[in-house]
């Protein structure tokens, strides 16, 4: 980003905070305040800091409030969100603790160390989420100490989080927890989340998970030791005697672990599963069809695809993307049509990731979807592949009663007929609900068209009876979001910043 595009930026914080700074004195309700410290929050002048600060001081068990003054950052708003939860009468302390994670001072991460044996319940719990987010060697050796919580919810979280940061320092700390905890459910449990690691100093626990009677424990073993990095003949040894287990998922599991070295030798295997009249093998069978070797397996697909069960089917869908794109896409056209909306969503949303997809039968199906989803799933193939017929199909959503639907119609027509196109379906637009009007302001403005964002900030800075600013705040919000993301601010605002040589005064 070049300096005259930074000073353009800032042009517009400037005149935003001199615009938005006197709502914070005036006799408005305290939700239009809340929307304010917001917004002020991201334009981070040193007034704009200020009044932050003195909105969380007298309002420090908003919600709202708490969120701006962590967008603020800087240590000064990370002690006051310390002092505020480690007061027990505070509200919303988990918000705290969710939002500390968003600081990566060392001091942080020594508070939420202390956090992690509250006793509430849910502030431990965000307090471990806050150690993950930050990461790192400290924050997982921290969360290795409470492991142990008493309250499941909490340790199973620490424990996911732990195998998730994969630092290897804290496999001691998990091997122990595993050896000494007698619940076979959260043993089965422990063994999903380690597989993650796929160290093979973990062996011996998922070789002692393999002598358990749970199917659950059995099964969850078997398919970590198929992640790991040993020897296929090792590996062999331990899964091959459960490929005929009469359990289906130890059965599905083991199939899977050979099949990903050894594909012909469990193809019969294979077989047996796709044509089971059990659902939970043949659900089985098209998730294995999505991981190994497609080549010689297109008969299987086919069979699948035209499963009785939503459930199978939905699976193989899920798995054409294994398989070469020109038998995925005779497959997709197919089930585009099919009768549950989740088969008909995923196919559009794996088609979209195809650019030479035929729109004819996203076309079709799109005339007669009602489902919101499924609606949005056909909108955003088309915001990526244009077509006229598509376009005048979205325009007739404008009016829909759904926001997501409409918020979608938005952004659909943003990105193929620009600013002209937004501009020509605003007056059907319901330009008295904040998220719609969020929608429509923000697209245009990503585009380029630098005036709403002015004309929207005049207006948030009416002050009428009733007042009215809270239906022009969040869109104001949305556009200052767009100006802080640097280098990543959408191509044609960056175009508009670059060419235009107009610099809105404060």
């Amino acid at each position: 980003m070049n300096i005259a595009v930074e000073k353009k930026i800032q042009s517009f914080l400037e005149k935003s905070a001199s615009k938005l700074l006197p709502l914070m004195q005036a006799d408005v309700p305290n939700k239009i305040h809340s929307l304010v410290a917001l917004s002020l929050a991201r334009i981070k002048t040193p007034p704009c800091r200020e009044q932050v600060k003195i909105y969380f001081k007298n309002n420090p068990d908003e919600e709202d409030s708490i969120k701006a003054i962590s967008l603020i950052g800087g240590e000064d708003a990370a002690n006051l969100l310390i002092e505020r939860i480690k007061s027990k009468t505070a509200r919303n302390r988990d918000v705290i603790a969710d939002e500390l994670g968003n600081f990566k001072q060392p001091f942080i991460i020594e508070n939420l160390k202390e956090f992690l044996c509250d006793e509430d319940r849910h502030v431990r719990y965000q307090a471990a989420n806050s150690l993950f987010k930050i990461g790192g060697q400290s924050c997982a050796l921290a969360m290795c100490k409470y492991i142990s919580d008493p309250d499941e919810w909490i340790s199973m979280t620490i424990l996911k989080h732990l195998c998730r940061l994969k630092e290897h320092e804290t496999i001691p700390f998990l091997a122990e927890h595993f050896a000494r905890d007698s619940d076979i459910r959260r043993k089965a449990i422990m063994v999903s989340f380690l597989s993650r690691f796929k160290s093979i100093t973990l062996v011996n626990i998922f070789d002692e998970g393999l002598k358990f009677g749970d199917a659950r424990l059995k099964a969850n073993s078997i398919e970590a030791i198929g992640e790991l990095e040993l020897p296929q003949r090792e590996i062999k040894l331990r899964i091959a005697p459960f490929i005929k287990d009469p359990n289906n998922r130890i059965k599905a599991n083991a199939i899977l672990a050979l099949a990903k070295s050894e594909p012909n030798l469990i193809q019969s295997e294979i077989e047996e599963m796709i044509n089971s009249s059990d659902v939970q093998l043949r659900r089985s069978g098209a998730y294995i069809l999505g991981q190994i070797p497609s080549k010689g397996n297109e008969d299987y697909a086919r069979q699948l695809i035209e499963d009785p069960s939503d459930d199978v089917r939905k699976r193989m869908v899920l798995s054409l993307r294994n398989f070469s794109p020109e038998f995925a896409v005779s497959q997709l056209e197919r089930t585009i049509f099919d009768r549950n909306n989740w088969n008909r969503k995923y196919s559009v949303d794996i088609a979209k990731e195809m650019p030479n997809f035929p729109k004819e039968p996203i076309l079709k199906q799109f005339k007669s979807e009602t489902s919101a989803g499924n609606l949005i799933a056909c909108m955003s193939f088309f915001a990526r592949y244009p077509d006229e017929e598509a376009v005048r199909l979205i325009k007739q959503r404008v009016k829909d009663k759904r926001r997501a639907v409409v918020c979608e119609v938005i952004r659909a027509i943003g990105a193929i007929k620009k600013i002209d196109g937004l501009l020509g379906i605003a007056p059907q637009i319901d330009q008295k609900d904040p998220f719609i009007l969020k929608a429509f302001v923000t697209n245009l403005f990503s585009l380029g068209k630098i005036d709403v964002f002015e004309s929207t900030l005049e207006k948030a800075a009416i002050l009428k009876r009733p007042p009215m600013n809270d239906l022009y705040l969040p869109s104001i919000d949305g556009c200052l979001e767009i100006l802080n993301q640097g280098d990543r601010i959408p191509i044609g605002l960056m175009n508009e910043l670059s060419g235009n040589t107009s610099v809105p005064t404060t």
